[in-house]
């Protein structure tokens, strides 16, 4: 993972982050399923 420095304006190596351990049950993997519609496309290009 990298990180962007601000102050010296360059990139830089950050900590790994920890894996995901759980989710709830009812909550579809990786995204929400369902719950998108399917002109989504249209309402995002207003």
């Amino acid at each position: 993972m990298w990180f962007w420095n601000y102050e010296t304006e360059q990139t830089g190596r950050g900590p790994a982050l920890a894996e995901p351990q759980s989710r709830p049950e009812d909550q579809s993997s990786p995204g929400p399923q369902g719950r998108v519609t399917d002109n989504w496309r249209d309402l995002i290009h207003r």
